[in-house]
């Protein structure tokens, strides 16, 4: 089937997907942690600051060619200059959309997408699944798009109907069946998939939903993780706390930060700077200023020689050395492709990026989310 044409945005659209973009850093919303790189495809940049994608092997599949670029979601990336284009893992043209796609395709084959001053969604050829009627529409995870109207959000389903009216003030992705919102006085609650608040709203401070635990901070400070229920399942005794993943959860006590399993048994003692998710038996940690990755065990398996580094995803991780230049490494720290220093004032682009705000140390933060 030949995919159908959406019409250019030219400037405004690039603009409009910065706000989409920073509307999903305020939020705290991880994008990329719950979409799911799910291709051999990962991205790449030459000293022209131009892009293209490299398999796990290191070797170059999709030319550098491109002057922005977003990583591989569900076989399908957006790439593109002033116009953008929805390519295959063989860079191969599916969708011209003429910067129309402005985030990342969800399993069903469904993306948000921009048509004038208004947001939809679009389906992998281009057909309009969603009226474009709104202010904002965002990736879908668990089969739902956040949608924005009137500065209040709700979310459509991948099927196209209206499945929970916009009436929050600020919401979350879908996980576990759950997404965060927050009330007018901004106390987080959760809701479920019919939109029904099902853990009220009584938390200073809340996470995404991951292996069915959430990380929450109680109005009096402490951090501790609740089931769907909104059952609290691990004390409230931590200064801040990260995702379950690969059954381990990162927290912080008394400034340092080890790991917990779901039993809140504190699995690798406290001894860390700064600490990110388990992904691959690999979590990447700072000690003394440099970064490394340790294994479940707690041993240090890729020596701390970083600047900064992102977790591994399909078997590499992205690591940004002092000089500034950046490389994909494998699980045991081996260099699998090296790239220059690197700024794009516009696009979002490696693995977990989502935009380089202006100044280096927020385009760091925003090159290195976690997925």
């Amino acid at each position: 089937m030949n995919p159908h044409v959406i019409k250019s945005t030219g400037t405004t659209g690039l603009m409009l997907l910065l706000l989409l973009l920073v509307s999903c850093e305020k939020e705290g919303l991880d994008c990329f942690e719950l979409s799911g790189a799910t291709s051999d495809r990962f991205l790449i940049w030459d000293e022209q600051n131009l892009h293209g994608y490299i398999n796990r092997n290191g070797e170059v599949v999709i030319p550098c060619q491109y002057r922005w670029a977003r990583s591989f979601y569900h076989g399908y990336a957006v790439v593109g200059d002033v116009r953008s284009i929805v390519i295959d893992i063989h860079g191969k043209t599916r969708l011209d959309t003429a910067a129309g796609v402005m985030g990342d395709f969800s399993k069903e084959g469904i993306a948000p997408a921009i048509r004038g001053r208004k947001f939809g969604y679009v389906d992998q050829y281009g057909s309009e699944l969603v009226p474009f009627q709104y202010n904002m529409s965002t990736t879908m995870t668990d089969g739902l798009g956040r949608v924005e109207s009137g500065f209040r959000w709700g979310f459509y389903s991948a099927d196209g109907e209206h499945a929970i009216p916009c009436t929050f003030a600020s919401v979350g992705v879908f996980s576990n069946g759950r997404a965060l919102v927050r009330d007018s006085s901004r106390l987080c609650g959760y809701i479920d998939r019919s939109g029904k608040l099902v853990i009220p709203h009584r938390f200073r401070e809340a996470r995404t939903f991951s292996e069915n635990l959430a990380a929450v901070w109680l109005p009096e400070g402490p951090a501790g993780f609740i089931d769907r229920e909104g059952s609290l399942v691990i004390e409230a005794e931590y200064a801040s706390a990260q995702y379950f993943t690969d059954g381990l959860a990162a927290v912080m006590q008394n400034g340092v930060w080890g790991f917990i399993d779901r039993n809140g048994d504190m699995v690798i003692s406290p001894a860390y700077e700064d600490a990110k998710p388990f992904f691959s038996n690999r979590a990447g940690v700072k000690t003394e200023g440099k970064w490394g990755f340790i294994d479940k065990k707690g041993q240090m398996v890729i020596e701390p020689l970083y600047g900064q580094v992102g977790s591994f995803v399909n078997g590499l991780a992205l690591v940004m050395f002092d000089d500034r230049h950046y490389a994909y490494i494998d699980t045991r720290g081996r260099v699998i492709h090296e790239m220059p220093a690197f700024y794009h004032p516009i696009a979002p682009l490696p693995p977990s990026v989502r935009l380089f705000p202006e100044g280096e140390e927020e385009m760091e933060a925003q090159l290195f989310r976690e997925p």
